[in-house]
């Protein structure tokens, strides 16, 4: 009898053994959680600094094309004063800082730049259509500026400066400039 009580133990010792070696000690659970956490706090952090690029990324889009709409505005206005016969360069004198609105009429702009406002069909204007009331302001400033060209020997010659800045946090405001030579082209022989 009591040789076959001591092989019942054995066999529940053996039996205990591999029960516990299947399963997981405390300490290893808790170096996985561990793991998991970390792992998840990584991708919470790149996530938001993902976010913050794509917002940056974004006002620099806006910028840059509203800087290009700029430049075109000007040839849009030297062509439209050449179609009247006028001077070509119209309201785009040189030394001076203006804004070109999309009806061709140029304003100076007051503390040197010109905000742009968001219209009812959500496109970016530099007035606010006055009795408007869906106009919304936008963090978009703009200015253009005419320097005259005068050491281009085939025709009269003015580059054209256009600027767009608009606030980003923590940082200084956020610039795009670009720039263009209209020449006088009618008038070459």
């Amino acid at each position: 009898m009591r040789l076959r009580l001591n092989q019942i133990f054995k066999n529940n010792k053996k039996n205990k053994k591999k029960y516990f070696q299947s399963g997981l000690t405390l300490i290893e659970a808790m170096a996985a959680l561990m793991i998991f956490a970390t792992a998840f706090i990584i991708f919470l952090r790149l996530a938001f600094d993902y976010g913050r690029v794509l917002h940056k990324n974004e006002n620099r889009l806006i910028a840059y094309s509203l800087a290009r709409e700029g430049l075109e505005l000007a040839m849009a206005e030297r062509n439209y004063q050449w179609g009247l016969g006028q001077n070509w360069l119209g309201s785009l004198s040189a030394g001076g800082n203006f804004c070109i609105n999309y009806d061709l009429t140029a304003s100076s702009p007051s503390n040197g730049f010109c905000q742009f406002y968001l219209n009812q069909e959500n496109f970016y204007a530099l007035n606010a259509q006055s009795g408007n009331q869906s106009n919304q302001s936008t963090d978009f400033y703009q200015k253009l500026t005419a320097y005259a060209l005068p050491n281009i020997p085939i025709a009269s010659a003015t580059m054209i400066v256009s600027e767009v800045d608009w606030p980003s946090p923590n940082q200084p405001n956020q610039k795009i400039k670009l720039s263009l030579i209209l020449t006088d082209w009618n008038s070459v022989q």
